[in-house]
């Protein structure tokens, strides 16, 4: 199964996505789900943009600079509407 997995944060600097969601998407990789993250990085945005992987979880940073928390996964949908 594929599944995405939206958050309003970037893994860094507070950490809450990498402590929190990075190892609950883990867990789906090991039970061979296709699992990709995409983070708005409103409070990091030197992460704008960026991809990467990690153990096993593609992850991918919104281009959103000027994102509230409150409106950033609302935004993502339109970031990345070709991949989800």
């Amino acid at each position: 199964m594929k599944v995405a997995m939206i958050g309003p944060f970037a893994l860094g600097p507070k950490g809450t996505m990498r402590m929190r969601g990075l190892p609950m998407v883990r867990g789906l990789t090991a039970g061979d789900h296709e699992v990709e993250m995409f983070l708005a990085p409103w409070s990091n945005p030197e992460d704008s943009g960026g991809q990467e992987e990690r153990g096993g979880v593609k992850i991918q940073t919104s281009h959103s600079r000027s994102l509230s928390p409150s409106c950033a996964t609302s935004s993502l949908s339109g970031d990345f509407s070709p991949r989800v």
